[in-house]
């Protein structure tokens, strides 16, 4: 080589056209070989500083890929996460991370959140250039592998620093060599999030399809239940006027159409019953449909088994009368949420227990509507008053 000089880490030859391929490569290796091993030592320190996340908790298992100062970008690891999702810029600052406000003092530990690789969170980001509020989705990665892409972009740079600037036959450089592997590299993880994101809309239009469905289903559910127990309320009133009836008219003409009155209301209540119980299957089965390996885990807006008062103020609402007893919906509804209905009751002291088994219904009309005489409860109401000796004591048959 004639006449060479090094300037800025590359070669400037006067005649580099004289110069065989060989040569090149042995000059470049003999040359350079002090310069690769200052990389090596470059390399090492930057994987011993401290976390891409601003004092991160001891080992954390994901990683966003960012350089935090407070709340303001710093800086973005390439191929990270942050970088691969195109959405955040240095200088943008986090205000919030998952609904929750940020601070300088907790956002390392919200970004980590679940510390879960291939776990979602949602930044809210004010952008230094526009002022402008944005919402970013970014999936969290193993650090490990954001080390590795931050070492790869790190040691590929300090080729291109140092590397000499000349042709190959084919007109190729080592800087354009560089430069197409970077861009490779980087096109694979724009491709993978872009995949993630794909699945991760997916999975969020199901889980809110899910969600709606439940809520009908709910809702629907408390419909019938007011309409059952208002049927109830319903059937008590009429027995109190046909025992009036009775009183007033048995003596002279008695009439056996109270009776017949109060079975068809029975047959009512038992369809009503039976209804409200394939509403019940209806919506165990399209709650247990949601894939729990989606991390959906939806809780319906509707009546649900915790929302006592909101339940029993839906069921009051449909209600007309003070003969209702609150008490009994009370543990109706309780017995619901456990996946049953009131049934016969086991024994004096447990007059409404729990029951859950198929097939109830005309048993729960017959005995819930028209509990026998001797319940201390409604003894009162179904006790005949006192009459002649002569009267039959139809109503006392009737309420059995």
């Amino acid at each position: 080589m004639s006449t060479s000089s090094v300037h800025s880490g590359s070669f400037r030859s006067e005649s580099d056209d004289s110069l065989s391929s060989s040569s090149l490569s042995n000059t470049y290796v003999a040359k350079y070989a002090s310069e690769a091993r200052l990389a090596t030592e470059r390399i090492r320190k930057i994987s011993s500083e401290e976390n891409v996340l601003s004092d991160p908790r001891p080992s954390p298992r994901t990683s966003l890929g960012l350089h935090l100062n407070g709340l303001v970008v710093r800086g973005i690891v390439p191929g990270g996460p942050a970088f691969a999702s195109k959405r955040l810029c240095v200088n943008d600052e986090i205000l919030s991370v998952d609904g929750k406000d940020a601070t300088p003092h907790n956002v390392t530990k919200l970004l980590q959140g679940c510390d879960k690789p291939g776990s979602w969170v949602q930044l809210r980001v004010r952008s230094q250039s526009s002022a402008n509020f944005q919402e970013v989705d970014i999936m969290r990665a193993d650090a490990d592998e954001v080390r590795m892409y931050r070492t790869i972009f790190e040691n590929l740079m300090l080729l291109k620093e140092g590397v000499p600037n000349y042709s190959a036959k084919d007109g190729t450089t080592p800087i354009a060599l560089i430069d197409n592997t970077l861009t490779v590299m980087n096109n694979l993880r724009f491709r993978h999030y872009e995949e993630a994101s794909h699945v991760k809309h997916a999975n969020d239009m199901k889980s809110d399809g899910i969600k709606a469905s439940l809520d009908e289903i709910y809702i629907a559910v408390g419909k019938m239940e007011g309409a059952y127990y208002g049927v109830h309320s319903r059937a008590k009133k009429l027995l109190v006027e046909v025992q009036k009836l009775h009183k007033e008219n048995f003596k002279s003409s008695p009439d056996l159409q109270g009776i017949e009155d109060l079975n068809a209301l029975r047959s009512l209540c038992a369809a009503q019953a039976k209804e409200l119980e394939q509403l019940k299957s209806s919506m165990l089965t399209a709650q247990s449909s949601i894939n729990p390996a989606t991390d959906m885990n939806p809780v319906p807006s509707g009546l649900r088994s915790g929302d006592d008062h909101l339940h029993k103020e839906l069921l009051r609402k449909s209600l007309d009368g003070p003969l209702f007893d609150h008490d009994y919906v009370d543990r109706g509804m309780y017995s619901l949420s456990l996946g049953g209905l009131p049934k016969q009751p086991r024994d004096k002291g447990d007059l409404w227990g729990l029951h859950d088994e198929p097939g109830f219904a005309p048993n729960l009309v017959q005995d819930r509507f028209f509990p026998p005489a001797q319940s201390p409860r409604t003894a009162r109401m179904f006790e005949p008053e006192p009459r002649a000796p002569h009267v039959p004591n139809i109503l006392g048959e009737m309420a059995m």
